[in-house]
């Protein structure tokens, strides 16, 4: 993000995109028929958020999965977010 305020204000509303609204696990679902995203965390590095997502892929091992349905939500947050985003990764 360009500040720390912008982060702080991106990180709410992943947040909110998932616990509120469930617009996250709708994106999971078009690219996994299995996975769940069961939670979302974050930590604040200055202008920096790094998000932390957990899935549940039922009997799969899943980490192709994760990587997949990670990628189709920071797809999301790129498109949607109300706040201008620099850069982003996946790990």
């Amino acid at each position: 993000c360009q500040t720390v305020a912008d982060a702080l204000i991106l990180a709410e509303w992943v947040k909110k995109c998932h616990y509120d609204e469930n617009l996250l696990q709708a994106r999971v679902r078009k690219v996994s028929r299995i996975a769940l995203i069961k939670e979302v965390s974050y930590h604040l590095h200055g202008k920096m958020v790094i998000f932390n997502f957990l899935f549940d892929s039922g009997d799969a091992a899943g980490q192709n999965m994760s990587t997949v349905a990670s990628e189709a939500i920071r797809k999301y947050i790129h498109e949607n977010s109300p706040v201008p985003i620099v850069y982003s990764i996946i790990e």
